[in-house]
């Protein structure tokens, strides 16, 4: 691993360093409740942060408002999300206009998803792929999403901090961070990101999705020549590709359920839904 600390790190680090963490510095006792009723409340304050949130992306960034295709986004991704564990967030599915491959999920159920991803994919099993990873992220239940001003404050904080450096994609990877355990924490990240894959798998093969899509994603990203690194260069931070990625995702893909299974791409279906984005990036003549 690479000793050196980068210009994504330190904003990372920044970032956390004006997080709070509620109940580290109160001494006051907490009310005794029932573990359903925690629960509810905890999911209440994630979902309101989330929609804070939401509402700063989308007075920030250029939205693709296409309908036929937000359509079907939506559509893909609400099927997944129906065999998550967390059925009470309210899943929202976000197309982001810009030409850098990245998505993330902020609190309450947000997903986000850019034009150039989907310009990068090339069927509609590798899209789930990609829902599918931001979907499993979400199933972390982060006990620091409790206070939503004091949040909203450090969120404002680290990400002008980043967006500074990095710009609006760059910024935007700050709200993926959010309810990550540990994030400072490499091998725990890590670990987030091979469970988030193992749940991605799992919810592709309930819809019939072929799993192996979402491993054509990873390592097509693996492939990109010099010049087009510049476009992952914030997700490959945010959603490292590393070798026990690869190695666990082979152990996970051994044990799914695939008997009897009719498993698809869909690769017309998703090249006409995408046909207006492909347009956007089209070289000319």
């Amino acid at each position: 691993m690479n000793s050196k600390i980068g210009p994504a790190v330190l904003a990372v680090l920044y970032f956390f360093s004006v997080l709070p963490f509620p109940g580290c510095a109160s001494g006051k006792r907490q009310t005794a409740a029932s573990p359903a009723s925690v629960q509810d409340t905890f999911e209440q304050r994630e979902i309101a942060l989330g929609n804070q949130i939401h509402s700063q992306v989308l007075s920030n960034f250029y939205l693709y408002t296409e309908p036929r295709l937000l359509e079907y986004v939506s559509k893909i991704g609400g099927a997944l999300a129906g065999h998550a564990e967390r059925k009470k967030l309210k899943y929202e599915f976000t197309v982001l206009v810009s030409e850098k491959i990245f998505a993330t999920s902020a609190p309450g159920g947000h997903v986000y998803i850019t034009t150039g991803f989907l310009n990068f994919l090339d069927n509609e099993a590798q899209l789930a792929g990609v829902l599918g990873h931001e979907i499993g992220q979400l199933q972390y239940r982060d006990p620091r999403l409790t206070d939503s001003k004091k949040y909203m404050d450090a969120l404002a904080a680290g990400g002008a901090f980043v967006g500074g450096m990095f710009g609006q994609i760059g910024a935007l990877a700050i709200l993926g961070l959010i309810g990550m355990d540990a994030i400072t924490d490499e091998k725990s990240k890590e670990q987030r990101v091979v469970i988030a894959d193992r749940l991605a798998l799992e919810y592709m093969v309930a819809e019939n999705y072929d799993p192996e899509s979402w491993l054509d994603v990873l390592s097509k990203m693996t492939r990109l020549k010099d010049q087009n690194v510049a476009f992952i260069f914030d997700y490959y931070n945010l959603r490292p590709i590393f070798h026990r990625r690869f190695k666990q995702f082979q152990k996970n893909f051994g044990r799914l359920p695939l008997q009897d299974k009719t498993l698809v791409t869909r690769a017309d279906g998703f090249v006409s839904a995408t046909k207006g984005v492909r347009e956007m990036y089209r070289a000319p003549a």
